[in-house]
């Protein structure tokens, strides 16, 4: 029981940094973008990956 205002004290401070944090709308664009890039070329990857196995 003991651990439970420190776990609710370390929340509470979490949660004001977060708060804090300004984030553009640039920046939400840019990262959704990076998460598209990302899933997009791990999807051509893995397309090449599976034609080179069937043609061999």
């Amino acid at each position: 029981m003991q651990r439970l205002p420190l776990v609710i004290a370390m929340s509470l401070a979490s949660t004001s940094a977060l708060a804090q944090t300004k984030v553009t709308q640039d920046q939400v664009v840019e990262h959704y973008a990076d998460i598209a890039h990302a899933v997009y070329q791990d999807s051509r990857i893995t397309a090449e990956e599976l034609q080179k196995k069937s043609t061999h």
